[in-house]
């Protein structure tokens, strides 16, 4: 009888077969106690896999992971993997996750976080794959895809706005407090109708919000 895993990964510790590794690092992850690009590199190469590095934030990314590899490793938080993720969706490379975040949500819901990250790249050619769901929510805004989670209301509103003025700030420019203008949302919410949510009325949000999850 095959033995059951720990969690969806095996943690057993084998040197594969060497792989073609696309390494995408968000260098702001974390903090300083976590591998920086030359010791995640470092770690990657002394798997006997070879790696092409391409940091989250270059604009260049989408390019890059369409160079051929055998794997995508992803170091980073959720934000990083649910990026690479949605730019990766449709080729059939896997990727791996390297929890360098600050949440590590999904690496967490994998089962990675109960692994030493530098184990991990000597796991990757004999790892367990397994899918993921990608969600797609449609609203009179247009629609997007979301892999771990997504937002309604003030919050993302005002993370639009923010950007928005972040944009518009003047380079170099020190950064300011942004501020949810409270008078306006004060009078919508004032002005709005007296609510009561249910499983039935929930239900009925996210049917309208999620056209369907891609598996």
């Amino acid at each position: 009888m095959p033995r059951e895993p720990s969690h969806l990964y095996d943690v057993a510790v084998r040197r594969g077969v060497p792989m073609r590794v696309m390494l995408v690092h968000n260098p702001g992850a974390g903090g300083d106690k976590l591998p920086d690009r030359k010791a995640l590199l470092a770690m990657i190469r002394a798997a006997g896999h070879t790696v092409h590095y391409c940091s989250s934030h270059d604009r260049r990314l989408p390019k890059a992971l369409k160079r051929p590899a055998d794997l995508v490793a992803i170091a980073g938080g959720d934000g990083t993997v649910a990026k690479v993720i949605k730019l990766t969706y449709r080729r059939r490379v896997p990727l791996a996750v390297l929890p360098t975040g600050t949440a590590n949500n999904i690496a967490t819901t994998l089962g990675l976080t109960k692994v030493p990250l530098e184990r991990e790249p000597s796991r990757w050619s004999s790892a367990q794959r397994i899918r993921i769901d990608i969600g797609r929510a449609a609203g009179p805004w247009g629609c997007a895809r979301f892999v771990e989670a997504f937002g309604l209301g003030v919050v993302p509103s005002g993370i639009r706005q923010a950007k928005a003025a972040a944009a518009s700030a003047p380079r170099g420019a020190a950064g300011t407090p942004f501020r949810m203008p409270s008078a306006p949302c004060a009078a919508r919410f004032a002005t709005a109708p007296p609510c009561r949510y249910g499983p039935r009325s929930m239900a009925a949000i996210f049917r309208d919000a999620i056209c369907c999850w891609k598996r």
